[in-house]
């Protein structure tokens, strides 16, 4: 069902009209993401300082891969774990959304509110995997670029470096969010639409907040 919202001085929207926006943002930061990316991945690296400082480039080039073997290791068991948090909510938020939908919806929205729930989780852990991956691979760089030319060459590289995770975590927030209402709106009100995409955040946050905690204390042990 395309529901149509009607504003005072302007025309009736569909549900497709109202996201084309975000969808749009969300489609040009990943291109801006890409163009960061590359530039980030054009700096040198340890090798590139082995003329000059000897031994010491190969030094960080093989710590800069440590350290990236054993993140990418956490977050490996990470997820297998935080998977089975998430099946088993899913599980949950089916069973009572099902026996008890709210009074705008019907019998299917503890399946939407389930599917929203799985997406959200899916998208928060795929923006932490890859902001992990873009991190390591700036953190060699900018230790390159202050060892070889200046403070402000390092905080260059480590800005782009931030800069892709923010980007990234923008991108996935506004296409997954406009995708989630795209497909959860089918045959539903802006009501209990809505309610299915707390679903969304809720699978996303929780994500967030377990990866910021396991984060910390991966990190201090």
């Amino acid at each position: 069902m395309d529901r149509r919202l009607a504003g005072d001085d302007a025309a009736d929207l569909s549900n497709a009209e109202m996201v084309a926006p975000a969808l749009v943002g969300a489609a040009f930061a990943f291109l801006f993401i890409i163009f960061l990316h590359g530039k980030l991945m054009a700096y040198p690296v340890g090798k590139d300082l082995v003329a000059k400082r000897g031994g010491m480039g190969k030094k960080l080039d093989h710590l800069s891969k440590q350290i990236k073997d054993g993140a990418r290791a956490f977050l490996l068991e990470e997820y297998k774990w935080l998977a089975l948090f998430v099946l088993l909510m899913a599980v949950l938020l089916v069973v009572v959304f099902t026996a008890a939908p709210d009074s705008e919806a019907d019998n299917t929205q503890g399946v939407r509110m389930a599917a929203a729930f799985i997406m959200g989780a899916s998208l928060s852990a795929a923006a932490g995997w890859l902001g992990m991956m873009v991190a390591t691979d700036g953190n060699v760089r900018t230790t390159v670029a202050c060892a070889d030319k200046s403070l402000n060459d390092g905080l260059q590289v480590a800005f782009t470096t931030g800069a892709i995770m923010g980007f990234t975590v923008v991108g996935l927030g506004l296409g997954g969010l406009s995708c989630a209402f795209l497909l959860f709106s089918i045959g539903y009100d802006y009501g209990p639409s809505m309610q299915v995409l707390a679903g969304f955040g809720f699978g996303a946050s929780s994500i967030a907040l377990f990866a910021r905690v396991a984060g910390g204390i991966y990190t201090k042990a």
